[in-house]
């Protein structure tokens, strides 16, 4: 049978529209559409979409910071996902993401945090669940989250541009990065409290330890603090101190670095020969009084080698500037640094009356020493928190469970959450006795009756 040129030519037409109008990924995944009577399933059609996606380069476009298949391993999945590996989250959505276990995912930006678990079709924001269409899944040993899905979950909008076979996502969120409160404790991304004795080599426990934050928890280390401080090229004696240069030349040199158990603390010698068990290949410097950039590399990398002014030279030392019941140090002078620490987390409202030093307003960084367990609480202490602020604490569990549950809340879904994590940070033995008592109190007699009892009843 032969046909004229003009019906080929009409045909051709007809069927580029019929591949133009399903070949859109704006339709909805459960239901793809009908076409002369036939149902187009969706779990055909979509591994057909990704199969002709993925056959060209994937692009994606994240708050304009171009990421293309060939540098990142983007694909398209079955369900029309696009999924970007882990590893590029926390530089791509400039977020704190960590990997637990090698199955579960943590993401956290502006107040979110988001938990995912492997091939689990279910995250947690704020420990509320809520449903996701592709599962964070393993590809050739490397971790895979759908960007559609956290892209959701974290307030971007994000849509994929056929035409330039590119998924664009942009953050919708214009509150801060970090939270007001962050503690690397409760994350499991804090390093062994460790004890420098009588050396002085705070410089290089602070070096160490930075490092050994940066990779938990996804990488479990104890680093070589002999080595850095007595195998540098600095030929400098353990008694006569350093400063963060030094640990960042040691580094960057790959000199180190090595274990502990291969190069012990303390035995006065140091095996020159022992290899670096990583290469570090990046170090950022941060201005001392950028704060909010202290706190955003905290937050995104891990702990932050810091130096100051000390007073004291123990945890037995006394000094005007360390009020020792709350373990709450500040010095305000123009004395040069002389001691080295890990900055590990902050609170914006922790209050300055913890101070000896007259403050103008409250907040602090939470900082981890090199004096051993004694000093503060196993190493760093736990601030009991004021009366008021533990109302105030109460208000936001209860607000949170209110905007998170929405119609699933009841006056039992704050103390539940807050059981849940029970026991998992360090916080002072009163103030966890008082909150969980007041969540109590609102799930045995409601908002309005806790609220008279709090007026009438909880006084500092």
């Amino acid at each position: 049978m032969k046909y004229s040129k003009r019906y080929i030519a009409f045909t051709v037409v007809i069927l580029f529209v019929f591949l133009v109008k399903f070949h859109v990924l704006g339709v909805d995944n459960a239901s793809v559409g009908r076409f002369r009577g036939g149902t187009l399933e969706a779990k055909v059609w979509n591994p057909l979409v990704a199969k002709d996606v993925n056959s060209n380069q994937v692009k994606a476009l994240i708050d304009n910071q171009e990421y293309t298949s060939d540098q990142v391993e983007l694909y398209m999945n079955k369900d029309r996902n696009i999924m970007v590996p882990v590893s590029m989250l926390r530089d791509a959505l400039n977020c704190s993401a960590r990997v637990y276990d090698n199955d579960r995912l943590l993401v956290e930006k502006h107040n979110l945090s988001v938990s995912l678990s492997l091939d689990e079709k279910k995250a947690y924001v704020n420990g509320e669940d809520e449903k996701i269409k592709s599962a964070l899944t393993k590809v050739g040993g490397k971790l895979y989250v759908s960007l559609n899905d956290l892209s959701n979950l974290l307030g971007y909008k994000c849509d994929f541009d056929i035409t330039k076979n590119t998924v664009v996502a942009a953050d919708t969120d214009t509150s801060a990065l970090v939270p007001t409160y962050f503690d690397l404790r409760e994350k499991g991304r804090v390093s062994k409290i460790r004890n420098q004795g009588t050396y002085g080599t705070c410089w290089a426990f602070a070096a160490t330890s930075a490092l050994e934050s940066s990779l938990l928890p996804e990488e479990k280390y104890l680093f070589s603090v002999d080595n850095m401080s007595m195998s540098n090229s600095f030929h400098a004696n353990q008694y006569d101190g350093g400063e963060y240069t030094m640990g960042m030349a040691y580094l960057a040199a790959w000199q180190g670095p090595v274990l502990e158990k291969d190069d012990p603390y303390g035995d006065g010698v140091s095996d020159d020969t022992l290899k670096a068990v990583k290469h570090v290949q990046e170090m950022q410097i941060i201005d001392g009084k950028d704060y909010e950039g202290i706190k955003e590399a905290v937050f995104k990398y891990g702990g932050v080698e810091s130096s100051l002014y000390s007073t004291i030279r123990s945890s037995q030392d006394s000094s005007a500037y360390y009020n020792r019941e709350n373990s709450a140090y500040c010095y305000i002078g123009t004395e040069k640094p002389n001691h080295d620490v890990v900055i590990i987390g902050w609170d914006d409202n922790y209050p300055s009356s913890n101070f000896n030093t007259q403050l103008e307003g409250d907040g602090a960084f939470i900082c981890q020493n090199s004096w051993g367990s004694d000093f503060g609480e196993d190493g760093i202490y736990a601030c009991k928190m004021p009366t008021n602020y533990v109302i105030e604490m109460f208000c936001d569990r209860v607000a949170a469970s209110m905007i998170y549950q929405k119609e699933k809340y009841t006056d039992s879904s704050a103390l539940e959450y807050y059981e849940n994590g029970r026991g998992k940070i360090l916080i002072h033995p009163e103030t966890d006795a008082l909150i969980h008592h007041l969540l109590k109190y609102l799930s045995e007699h409601g908002l309005d009756q806790t609220i008279h009892y709090i007026i009438t009843e909880i006084k500092e």
